[in-house]
C-alpha cells in the first residue's frame, strides 16, 4: 500500500494511490491508472443520470489505439450497437431502472479496453414538468441543403392543468443568425428548408400549461447531397433490447418486407428504417446487397448473416 506523488513542469501535482488510481489537482478528480496501448480519451452521455424511460440519450465514446478504433456500447449486457467505427449511439431506455451502461474499445491490433457507469431511468408518466424525449432527425445528422427537414418530437410531462404540451421551434444557421420566426404551437413537428451548407441548430421548447419549460438544442449538418443511405433516416439503433439482425422495419421478424423496406428507402420511397438491423454485411452502411443477403437468407441460399 503506498501512495506516490509527481509534479510536472507545469506545477500540477498528480497522486497515484496503491488502488490503481489517481488523483488530478488541475482537474479535480480521480481517474484509472491506465497503461494500456488502446487508451480512452472519454465516455459518457449527453444527459445527466437520472432521466425519464422513453429519453432518447446518446452515449459517446473517444479513444486512441494502434489503427482504426471501434466501439460497442451496451446496457445491462444488452448491445445498444455492436463493434463499428461510430463512437456515438442513441439509447431510448423504455423500463425504469438502475442501468450499467459498458463502453467497450478496440482496436486494429486486438487491443481492448473499457469504462462503465450507473445509470438511472425513473417512470416519467406521472411528471408534471414538460421533458422531451425524442427528436427526428437525431442529433448530429445530415440534412440536405435546399431540401425540406421535417423535425418530428416526442415529449412526456405537463400532467398539470389542461395537461396540453405547446412546441417551439428556433433555426439558426452556421453563423448563429435565427432563420425563423419562433413561437409556441400545438404541433410537435416542424419544417424548415435550409439554405446553405454549414451546421444548423434547432432548439427544440416544450411548455406545459404552467408555463414550465423543457429545452434542447440539437445540430445539422447541411450538405449538398447525402447518399440513400442515410438520408432523413432516424437513428434507431435498438432503443431498449438487443438487435434482431435482419429486420429493417422493426416489426420483430425478418421476412421479405424488411429487404423491400431497404430497397425503399435506397430509392426514398421511405425513410424510416433500423440502420442497426438493415445493415447485414456488417459494412456500416446500407446498400442494395443488404437487401439481397436479406433476400438469399429467406430463400434458404445462405443460413446466417455471418
Amino acid at each position: 500500500k503506498y501512495t506516490i506523488c509527481t509534479k510536472n513542469a507545469a506545477g500540477y501535482i498528480t497522486i497515484r494511490a496503491y488502488s490503481g488510481s489517481y488523483f488530478n489537482n488541475k482537474t479535480g478528480k480521480w481517474s484509472i491508472y491506465d497503461t494500456s496501448p488502446l487508451q480512452i480519451k472519454s465516455y459518457g452521455t449527453d444527459l445527466q443520470s437520472p432521466q425519464y424511460a422513453g429519453v432518447g440519450i446518446t452515449l459517446t465514446a473517444s479513444a486512441a489505439g494502434q489503427g482504426t478504433v471501434y466501439y460497442k456500447f451496451t446496457a445491462n449486457s444488452v448491445v445498444i450497437k455492436d463493434f463499428s467505427t461510430n463512437n456515438s449511439v442513441q439509447w431510448i431506455p423504455s423500463v425504469k431502472g438502475t442501468y450499467t451502461l459498458t463502453f467497450a474499445f478496440r482496436d486494429s491490433r486486438g487491443n481492448t479496453n473499457q469504462r462503465t457507469m450507473s445509470y438511472t431511468i425513473t417512470d416519467g408518466s406521472a411528471s408534471a414538468a414538460p421533458f422531451i424525449k425524442t427528436v427526428t432527425p437525431a442529433n448530429g445528422q445530415q440534412i440536405k441543403k435546399s431540401a425540406a427537414c421535417s423535425i418530428k418530437v416526442t415529449a412526456g410531462g405537463g400532467n398539470n392543468g389542461t395537461k396540453l404540451l405547446f412546441y417551439k421551434y428556433t433555426v439558426k444557421d452556421a453563423s448563429g443568425n435565427t432563420v425563423n420566426v419562433p413561437y409556441y404551437t400545438k404541433s410537435s413537428s416542424y419544417s424548415f428548408t435550409p439554405s446553405a451548407q454549414g451546421t444548423y441548430t434547432v432548439t427544440v421548447s416544450v411548455q406545459a400549461s404552467d408555463n414550465s419549460v423543457a429545452e434542447r438544442t440539437f445540430s445539422y449538418e447541411s450538405v449538398n447531397s447525402i447518399s440513400a443511405s442515410t438520408e432523413g433516416v432516424p437513428s434507431t439503433d435498438t432503443p431498449g433490447g438487443a438487435p434482431l439482425i435482419g429486420d429493417a422495419d422493426g416489426d420483430g421478424d425478418v421476412t421479405v418486407l424488411d429487404a423491400t423496406r431497404i430497397q425503399r428507402v435506397l430509392a426514398d420511397l421511405e425513410t424510416v428504417i433500423n440502420r442497426v438491423n438493415a445493415d447485414v454485411d456488417f459494412d456500416n452502411d446500407i446498400t442494395i446487397i443488404d437487401a439481397t443477403r436479406i433476400q438469399r437468407l429467406l430463400a434458404g441460399l445462405i443460413t446466417s448473416f455471418t
